[in-house]
């Protein structure tokens, strides 16, 4: 492993490294600066420690296996189930819930299962939902706060097919999305995390207050990932944009895709926290069958630590 460090206590002193809009090239190998990425950094006159790291190994990673959540969905005592097989035209969701998990799953059935927890006196159940033309609208009515410490009520919904749009808007819980395709996605948490695994789509946005949004073994073509406090971390693949904005937190950053020239751009921000950022961390005998690694990369810290690592 050859590593190359350079330790920033204030702008003037970077020296060859400016704060804005200047390429940035460490190698000991004049070969190496025609394929790395353009890189600019901010450190906002603040301390900061960067690290550029280039990494040869000769035996390959583990490859990611990509698996659909294609099984059958588990019911409880006190699920509620609604089966929605005979509304196949659905192809929009939206959601807004007040407490508890939300969770929308690929699936071979179409069906929404709700579970009130102990946030209900009677067995009513706490989720209104309609059906309008393509769209699926859930809402959740006013519940009961129960003494000691309560179950959390729990949406899911299980599609068979691939989905437009889905609006998910929670203030105490977590969003969890698994296996499926949809065009836009936008997940909106005040308190609580958003979780993606094994998700295709051409854009997601994603809004976290207090949490962490972890996006997994997913391909999205355009994403917007903002947090205020909490982590963010990335593993999959982006074919256009990656903006993430944090205020307190890291942010952590794995493709897994061949590197490439195109006008793509990852922007990566984090008031208080470290930035780590691979764009090149899979085998060359896996390279050519994925997308390309965005080419330019920003990255802002005040006060944390910037790494970026490749590997042959």
């Amino acid at each position: 492993m050859k590593k190359w460090m350079i330790t920033a206590l204030s702008c003037a002193a970077i020296g060859s490294l400016f704060c804005a809009g200047t390429a940035l090239a460490v190698s000991n190998d004049p070969e190496r600066l025609l394929s790395w990425p353009t890189v600019t950094i901010g450190i906002n006159n603040k301390t900061a420690l960067m690290s550029i790291e280039h990494d040869s190994m000769d035996e390959d990673k583990n490859s990611r296996q990509e698996q659909e959540a294609a099984s059958d969905s588990q019911h409880f005592a006190n699920d509620k189930v609604h089966d929605l097989s005979d509304h196949h035209n659905i192809s929009n969701i939206d959601i807004d819930s007040s407490i508890g998990n939300v969770v929308i799953e690929k699936s071979n059935r179409f069906e929404m299962v709700t579970n009130n927890g102990d946030y209900s006196d009677d067995n009513t159940s706490l989720y209104d939902f309609s059906i309008t033309n393509d769209t699926l609208s859930v809402d959740m009515t006013a519940v009961n706060l129960p003494f000691g410490n309560p179950s959390s009520p729990e949406l899911k919904i299980y599609v068979p097919f691939d989905l437009n749009t889905i609006e998910v808007e929670v203030n105490a819980g977590s969003v969890i999305l698994k296996g499926f395709k949809s065009n836009r996605i936008s997940a909106s948490v005040d308190m609580g995390n958003i979780l993606t695994d094994n998700i295709k789509a051409e854009s997601l946005n994603a809004d976290c207050n207090a949490g962490d949004i972890e996006i997994q073994k997913s391909h999205f073509k355009t994403m917007s990932l903002n947090n205020d406090a909490g982590n963010i971390n990335f593993d999959g693949t982006v074919s256009d944009s990656l903006n993430s904005d944090l205020a307190m937190g890291n942010i952590t950053i794995d493709l897994h895709q061949r590197i490439d020239r195109e006008n793509s751009s990852i922007n990566a921000h984090s008031d208080l926290g470290n930035v780590s950022i691979r764009p090149n961390s899979v085998s060359d005998l896996k390279q050519k069958m994925l997308p390309p690694v965005p080419l330019n990369i920003d990255i802002q810290v005040s006060l944390g630590e910037i790494k970026l690592s490749y590997q042959d």
